[in-house]
C-alpha cells in the first residue's frame, strides 16, 4: 500500500486566511465561544478595559473573588478583591502587557483562593486590539498551579522547569540545573525558555522570588533579612537591590504601605 501525500505548495497564503474571514462572517455571536470557560472549573478567564476594569469574566474567576455572579465583578478593578500588594502586580502586569502590545505567557504568581489562602498560580495575559490596531485592554487566564499538578497534567514541555522554579526557588538555583530539567545545555535551555516566555530564566526565577518576598512582607513581621535568605536571596542587600529594581520601592517601603488589615503590628523591624 502506497501512502499518497498531496502537497498544498501551490495553495496560496491567503486562501486559509479569506475561508477563516467568512466563517466568522457567519456566526451570529463569535463571543459565545467565552462560554467555553465556564467548563473549565480550573481556569479563570477574564477581560480587563485600558482603565483596569473588568469587563468580562467566567464563572470560575466570579467564584475565586467571592462574587455571586459575572454582574458582581463587571466595572470593578483588582484592589477591590485582592490585597493591594497582590493588586499591584497585576496592574504592573497588565500595564507591561498594553504598554508593548506583547504578551506574558504562563507567569507563575500568587492569587488568593476563595478560601483565603495564597497560591501559586500560572497566569497568561494577551493584549486585545481594536479594528484600527490599538490596544483596548487585556484578557487573560490563570490556574491554580498546586491543582494543575496534582490532577497529575503536564503543563507543557517546560512543567518541570516550572514545578522546579516554584518548589525550590528559596535555594540557589542554577541555571544548569534548570536546564537538566529540559535535557538542554545552558545556552539552548536560556535562548528557548526567553522565546518560550518572553523573558529569561534569571528573571523569571528573581519575579517568582520578588513574588514570594512581597507576601512575606505584608503578610508577617518576620525581618527583612530574614525573607531575603526565605526567597533564595543572598541576603538582605541583594533582595534590596533586586526588589528595589522591579517595584521602584525598597522592600522596608512595601512593606509600610501594603500591611495587610488584621495583620501582625509592624515595628519597623528591618
Amino acid at each position: 500500500m502506497t501512502l499518497v501525500v498531496k502537497s498544498n505548495a501551490h495553495r496560496s497564503n491567503d486562501e486559509p486566511r479569506r475561508q477563516h474571514r467568512e466563517f466568522f462572517a457567519q456566526i451570529a455571536s463569535p463571543s459565545r465561544f467565552e462560554v467555553l470557560f465556564d467548563y473549565l472549573p480550573d481556569v479563570y478567564f477574564f477581560v480587563k478595559d485600558r482603565c483596569g476594569r473588568f469587563m468580562q469574566c467566567n464563572s470560575a474567576f466570579a467564584s475565586l473573588v467571592r462574587a455571586r455572579s459575572e454582574e458582581e465583578v463587571l466595572g470593578l478593578r483588582d484592589v477591590d478583591f485582592f490585597p493591594s500588594g497582590l493588586a499591584e502586580n497585576y496592574v504592573r502586569d497588565d500595564h507591561a502587557v498594553m504598554a508593548t502590545a506583547t504578551p506574558i505567557i504562563q507567569k507563575l504568581e500568587l492569587v488568593r483562593s476563595a478560601q483565603g489562602s495564597i497560591n501559586w498560580h500560572s497566569t497568561t495575559k494577551l493584549p486585545i486590539l481594536d479594528a484600527c490596531g490599538e490596544v483596548i485592554g487585556v484578557a487573560g487566564v490563570t490556574r491554580d498551579f498546586s491543582q494543575m499538578k496534582s490532577a497529575g497534567e503536564h503543563l507543557s514541555y517546560w512543567a518541570p522547569v516550572l514545578e522546579a522554579i516554584i518548589d525550590n526557588h528559596a535555594e540557589q538555583l542554577s541555571m544548569a540545573s534548570l536546564a537538566a530539567k529540559v535535557s538542554l545545555s545552558v545556552s539552548q535551555f536560556e535562548r528557548r525558555f526567553k522565546k518560550r516566555f518572553q523573558t529569561t530564566p534569571r528573571k523569571y526565577l528573581t519575579n517568582v522570588r520578588i513574588n514570594a518576598a512581597c507576601q512575606l512582607l505584608s503578610s508577617t513581621d518576620l525581618p527583612i533579612a530574614a525573607i531575603a535568605v526565605q526567597t533564595g536571596f543572598y541576603d538582605q542587600s541583594h533582595l534590596n537591590k533586586q526588589f528595589t529594581k522591579v517595584k521602584g520601592a525598597t522592600p522596608a517601603q512595601y512593606r509600610r504601605s501594603h500591611v495587610q488589615p488584621g495583620g501582625p503590628l509592624l515595628l519597623e523591624r528591618q
